[in-house]
């Protein structure tokens, strides 16, 4: 009797999982930029990212910029909203929530605070990034990166006479769907 090992590899996707990777907060003073660094310990092909800044306070939203950068990669998440031409001091409405920021989201910051006046509050909501002008910027520029290394928030602020703070803020990244490889024995006896 002749025993032959017979092993078949079968390989499943796994759907892409999501990971959060939490950075600290910091105060907005006038005329500064507050930097709040994550650095991700895990290596992968990034196919999405999202990034929430948490408990974000800060009156005239027209002072700030918000980037996010990774490597030599760098995306304006807000940039002066309701600055047009590189002049005037921008909306005059006010952060006080917590604000998401993703490409496929709904929400249109610059409309919101352009809705409002001074004392307008701007919801906490899930908002497409923009640059200068509320041009649209992508944060599909890291889509295709390595994820490891250091993250950095930064916020400054471009204008005298109003401060702010945040709690925290928190990048989320989606890999690429992993594969996970199971191993299925079978043994066939064979007689000669």
């Amino acid at each position: 009797m002749k025993k032959v090992l017979l092993v078949a590899l079968v390989v499943l996707a796994v759907p892409a999982l999501a990971t959060d990777y939490t950075g600290p907060g910091g105060v907005i003073v006038d005329n500064q930029t507050v930097t709040s660094p994550i650095t991700v310990p895990d290596s992968f092909t990034i196919t999405g990212i999202s990034v929430a800044v948490n408990a974000l306070t800060h009156t005239w939203c027209g002072d700030l910029i918000a980037t996010l950068t990774n490597g030599s990669t760098s995306v304006d998440l807000i940039n002066r909203i309701g600055r047009i031409g590189g002049s005037g001091f921008g909306d005059s409405s006010n952060f006080g929530g917590s604000y998401s920021f993703f490409d496929t989201a709904a929400g249109d910051m610059w409309a919101v605070a352009a809705s409002g006046d001074t004392s307008f509050v701007i919801p906490g909501a899930p908002y497409k990034p923009t640059t200068v002008d509320g041009a649209l910027s992508s944060l599909n520029s890291f889509v295709g990166a390595n994820s490891l290394g250091t993250w950095t928030l930064s916020i400054s602020d471009n204008a005298g006479g109003d401060t702010g703070s945040f709690s925290g803020w928190t990048l989320t990244l989606i890999p690429e769907p992993a594969s996970l490889a199971l191993l299925g024995l079978g043994v066939l006896l064979r007689r000669r």
